[in-house]
């Protein structure tokens, strides 16, 4: 499988997880959930490895340093997003912020399908045989 794939897939498990844990109305049901989770961490070694092979060695310090920070700043503003999201939408449906966060899985999905439909390059060639009937 190509790298984009793969991280295709993590997003595809994750957000397939989080559905189900959406609703969930049983125990059982609950670590279904989590169990189709399994798959979900395969995305972001395999964005990392992508983006390491964009830049120069030398900048790849500065490249993760950077991706570390934008995923600290992503998990300090999600934490507050979905601890307010929660109570305010619990008379609505119990597992709306679950569904709030896969259908926000859509957008790297969507972006990775993109590039790889880019970088995705055909070739053709001309047939130049010539047809043999018996």
């Amino acid at each position: 499988l190509e790298d984009s794939w793969i991280a295709l897939t993590g997003l595809l498990s994750n957000m397939t997880g989080l559905v189900v844990i959406s609703v969930a109305g049983t125990t059982t049901l609950m670590f279904t959930g989590y169990g189709l989770l399994f798959l979900s961490m395969l995305s972001t070694p395999v964005l990392r490895s992508k983006m390491s092979k964009l830049g120069d060695v030398s900048e790849q310090g500065a490249l993760f340093a950077s991706v570390a920070c934008v995923e600290s700043l992503c998990s300090l503003v999600s934490s507050g997003i979905f601890n307010s999201l929660y109570p305010a939408t619990l008379h609505i449906m119990k597992g709306l912020p679950f569904l709030f966060g896969a259908g926000l899985l859509l957008i790297p999905a969507a972006v990775i399908g993109t590039v790889e439909c880019r970088e995705r390059k055909i070739d053709y060639s001309v047939f130049t045989g010539t047809a043999t009937t018996s």
